[in-house]
């Protein structure tokens, strides 16, 4: 795409190869740009292999912070029994913990021993009664950490929907609430490099058209405005910008009602 110029600080005129007229969300962009940036930083592919037999599972690709005293985790007899036959998962994704009716059995601790395993070799607890867990480490994403409800949660969608690769809803939740905070706002002012390298970026993510909470990045405006120019070829750069400017600014009220809808979903 080629940059046409920023719009009211808040949007960026491209037009495509094909000729087609775009305005594209700054801040809605570049947070897509930074989700992803994040998840791939931290979400590393998962484990090809399951651990051996009596082994602890491999490192977690969430840093875990391990608290000074244990937090008593109060699960239902539902999750508890999620968390004992995906426990592997819960370590993936940072959670560490003991289990309350067997005090011998820790997972997350150092020291393969405390684990207990099946014979396909996932880790599992000695989940006894409704004693509970106690957490011992959080996942913990730039400060932040992830608790008791989060992982309840987890364990539910587990329940419901099965065992995926997939991140826990609260880290999808919290990466995507840093992405928007870091992100380019409305009202900074970008020059028409930042614009290309934001759309170059963008362009090389997996889901360029939506932004971390799924609001559109971009609108059409108007289709093969270039092409339908009868001396498009002749154009030097500069009159092919002021046309494409003139052309946006007649398809104004497309763009505000990317601005209203913004508004709503920042409100």
């Amino acid at each position: 795409a080629t940059v046409v110029e920023q719009w009211g600080k808040k949007f960026i005129l491209a037009v495509s190869a094909a000729g087609d007229l775009f305005a594209v969300d700054q801040h809605a962009a570049d947070e897509r740009v930074r989700l992803e940036e994040l998840r791939g930083a931290l979400l590393a592919p998962p484990p090809r292999s399951r651990p051996a037999r009596g082994q602890p599972p491999p490192p977690s690709p969430i840093p875990t912070a391990v608290l000074g005293r244990p937090q008593r985790c109060q699960l239902t007899a539902s999750e508890l029994a999620t968390l004992r036959a995906n426990a592997s998962l819960a370590w993936r994704w940072g959670w560490r913990w003991e289990d309350n009716a067997a005090p011998g059995a820790t997972v997350g601790l150092t020291g393969g021993a405390a684990l207990l395993a099946e014979d396909d070799g996932v880790p599992l607890l000695s989940l006894g009664g409704d004693a509970g867990v106690s957490l011992t480490g959080l996942p913990t994403v730039e400060g932040t950490a992830m608790g008791a409800e989060a992982l309840a949660e987890y364990l539910r969608e587990i329940a419901a929907i099965g065992a995926t690769s997939a991140p826990p809803p609260a880290l999808q939740r919290l990466l995507a609430s840093k992405a928007c905070r870091g992100a380019i706002m409305f009202g900074d002012l970008l020059s028409r490099d930042d614009c290309a390298a934001l759309l170059s970026s963008l362009r090389r993510t997996q889901l360029p058209l939506h932004c971390a909470h799924g609001r559109p990045t971009a609108a059409l405006l108007a289709p093969g405005v270039v092409a339908a120019a009868t001396d498009a070829d002749e154009l030097t750069p500069t009159k092919r910008r002021r046309m494409l400017a003139q052309r946006a600014r007649k398809e104004r009220h497309v763009i505000w009602s990317l601005v209203e809808q913004a508004a709503l979903e920042t409100a």
